[in-house]
């Protein structure tokens, strides 16, 4: 990795170019190899092969997570995000036995990375720039319960206090889920639903908070009070009468079975990801 990277070093300085110029290219690179390579099938899984497959995919994750570090874009983390998700799943099937060496060191560059440098703004609470940053976190979350990032990361990521917004709180969900570790994170977000739902008088011509509203509806993280007490503002709006108990119950539980806009239970990241690179390609 060393070699490679002062090489590249090396031809930026003689062509007198920055690595922001040629990160995004070298990023797809190290995401198109490391497609190839998780395209095999191991056969002799007792021999050599998987530990040569698993440094193969470590050295090709550090590199993308180095330039990625360098020069952080909305599209090269796409490439990241697929690149992680593909190899955490190739290690899953090829390679259980080095599973947990690969899930740690994406645990650990991807802490990294939102510490660094050029993932910070002034212009943003905590330092992130959302989308760069969210990207990659909502990728290592298939590596489980064990490769879970700290409360104090998360809620610095997810919780806006100043300008929450319909894309943080939704993937801030998303990412937590009900997991004990995040019950502060899950309380602050609830809050903040709460205040962001809390005038409905303009919710049939703001689609953001529409969009709210009815996901916060289905989302199967979100207590059922909490839901009831958004209907009933609802409701008090429209000047429409109250639906009883039980009206109320079979439509919370009429919503399980679809989705609005965000489906929570049926997600597949990695088939959204290459649906938004191939509308890219063209």
């Amino acid at each position: 990795m060393r070699g490679f990277v002062e090489a590249i070093k090396v031809v930026c300085l003689r062509n007198e170019v920055r690595y922001d110029d040629v990160a995004s290219f070298l990023i797809s690179m190290c995401a198109e190899r490391l497609k190839r390579l998780c395209a095999c099938e191991i056969q002799d899984k007792g021999g050599e092969e998987p530990l040569r497959y698993s440094k193969a995919v470590l050295l090709l994750l550090d590199l993308m997570y180095f330039f990625y570090g360098v020069a952080p874009s909305v599209s090269a983390s796409y490439k990241v995000c697929t690149a992680a998700l593909l190899g955490q799943r190739f290690a899953r099937t090829e390679l259980p036995e080095q599973f947990n060496t690969i899930a740690q060191r994406m645990y650990e560059l991807t802490n990294q990375l939102l510490i660094g440098e050029n993932l910070r703004s002034e212009s943003t609470v905590g330092g992130f720039i959302s989308l760069e940053a969210i990207n990659i976190v909502l990728a290592i979350r298939e590596l489980g319960a064990h490769y879970l990032l700290s409360s104090e990361t998360v809620e610095r990521l997810f919780v806006d206090k100043k300008t929450p917004s319909y894309f943080k709180i939704v993937c801030g969900l998303f990412y937590i889920g009900r997991h004990p570790k995040y019950v502060a994170v899950y309380d602050a977000l609830v809050i903040q639903i709460s205040e962001c739902l809390d005038d409905l008088s303009d919710i049939l011509m703001k689609s953001e908070k529409c969009h709210l509203f009815l996901d916060i509806l289905r989302c199967p993280h979100i207590d059922v009070d909490f839901k009831k007490t958004l209907l009933k503002r609802f409701f008090i709006q429209f000047a429409q009468p109250q639906p009883n108990a039980a009206q109320m119950h079979a439509f919370i539980s009429s919503t399980e079975a679809g989705h609005w806009f965000v489906d929570w239970t049926h997600t597949d990241l990695l088939n959204a990801l290459e649906k938004k690179e191939l509308k890219q390609a063209y």
